[in-house]
């Protein structure tokens, strides 16, 4: 069952990053009153059971025992159903979301996203409050009281920033309430958080970026040039014929166009052969040490890459 974000911080407009802070902050505190069970479906998709949540940030997740394929590296494609009258507004957010390995569907009114979910749902919807006819309040009315789409997790991708309006898709069983322009990095941890079992916190962005790996001292191994064909801002994936083993901690240069990225890694996980979630022999890393304007300077990366030519999100 989809987790509910409620973006419902009073005297707030939704436009301000904040909204999603107090949201974590309200159910934390619902953990810590009510107990983490209680609230364990929610607070597992948003990250903040006080269990251990496992190593996070590297361009897949759960390192295996035995050397075998971690949990939730290779996911099923998710569908995505984008609802809005805006046929700009439909290319952008469509364009971001294949970017972000999504498969995407697309609706100019509510009554044509109907008919397209007849013969199979989505997995998730986004649609927009002002749509021509049907408005998408009474389309996300529609949805919950039909029997087969009602589960599906409904996120509203809305210029409306009046708090009523909200509180109103909130009550009615919207999964997020965002407004646009929403940021990428919030609205896919958003799509992660109401459509998996254990989200991805980081965007990762499919690359291909030279990186020399080691530095040529006795702990940091001898220093060779490689590949980085995956890259988040917590880790990369290296692409090389010669993965180092688990828990190998080594110096990692990667060389964005103008900048030389400089950190500290350790190997979660090592492929021999053409195996893994990239079908590539190779290794995913997590950053364990990096300097804040380096790490600024490979979220902007991912953000240019993801955003190049996109005219709602380009800055």
């Amino acid at each position: 069952m989809a987790a509910r974000i409620l973006f419902t911080a009073k005297n707030t407009k939704c436009t301000k990053q904040t909204d999603y802070d107090l949201s974590l902050v309200f159910l934390r505190g619902l953990r810590d009153l009510r107990g983490e069970n209680a609230f364990r479906p929610v607070l597992s998709r948003l990250g903040i059971l006080t269990r251990q949540q496992g190593p996070e940030g590297a361009p897949s997740y759960q390192r295996s025992t035995g050397g075998k394929a971690a949990a939730g590296m290779s996911r099923e494609v998710r569908t995505i159903l984008i609802v809005d009258g805006s046929a700009a507004a439909l290319f952008d957010i469509g364009m971001l979301l294949r970017r972000l390995e999504y498969r995407v569907e697309t609706a100019r009114n509510a009554e044509e996203a109907l008919r397209k979910m007849e013969d199979a749902g989505p997995s998730i919807v986004l649609t927009e409050i002002a749509l021509p006819t049907m408005s998408g309040i009474n389309f996300l009315k529609r949805m919950k009281d039909h029997p087969h789409l009602k589960t599906i997790p409904v996120v509203m991708v809305t210029s409306e920033t009046d708090d009523r309006m909200r509180d109103t898709c909130i009550r009615m069983g919207c999964a997020a309430y965002l407004c646009k322009p929403v940021e990428p990095d919030i609205l896919y941890r958003t799509i992660q958080a109401v459509s998996e079992s254990v989200p991805r916190a980081n965007i990762r962005l499919k690359t291909s970026l030279t990186v020399i790996v080691g530095d040529g001292t006795a702990m940091g191994g001898a220093e060779r040039t490689e590949s980085a064909i995956a890259l988040s801002e917590g880790g990369l994936y290296v692409r090389t014929l010669y993965p180092q083993p688990q828990k190998a901690i080594t110096p990692v240069s990667i060389l964005l166009p103008g900048r030389e990225i400089r950190a500290k890694a350790v190997v979660l996980y090592s492929y021999a052969t053409a195996a893994g979630p990239y079908k590539e022999p190779g290794m995913g890393m997590q950053f364990i040490e990096m300097p804040d304007e380096d790490r600024n300077a490979v979220k902007a990366f991912i953000r240019a890459q993801l955003t190049r030519d996109i005219m709602t999100f380009e800055k």
